[in-house]
């Protein structure tokens, strides 16, 4: 019997609101060039754990998503 990881069932409503989010933050004048001057890993978590803390999400779950992402921006630079 196969496992299969369990995801939430507003998947949907979840990718709107990213999509949505997301819009805002590619149209906020000045914002890409801020965090281009991210450039080291204490800089990169400071940046990430503000931005935890403004998501309504369990831990548990910042978890699991971070290292997803993590994993996915491991494979993109291969």
């Amino acid at each position: 019997m196969e496992v299969m990881e369990e995801e939430p069932p507003e998947q949907s409503k979840q990718a709107t609101d990213v999509t949505h989010a997301t819009r805002k933050i590619d149209k906020a004048s000045g914002l890409s060039a801020l965090l281009a001057r991210i450039n080291n890993r204490v800089e990169l978590e400071q940046f990430l754990l503000n931005m935890l803390k403004s998501v309504n999400v369990k831990p548990a779950d910042m978890h699991i998503a971070l290292v997803k992402a993590a994993q996915t921006a491991k494979k993109g630079n291969k």
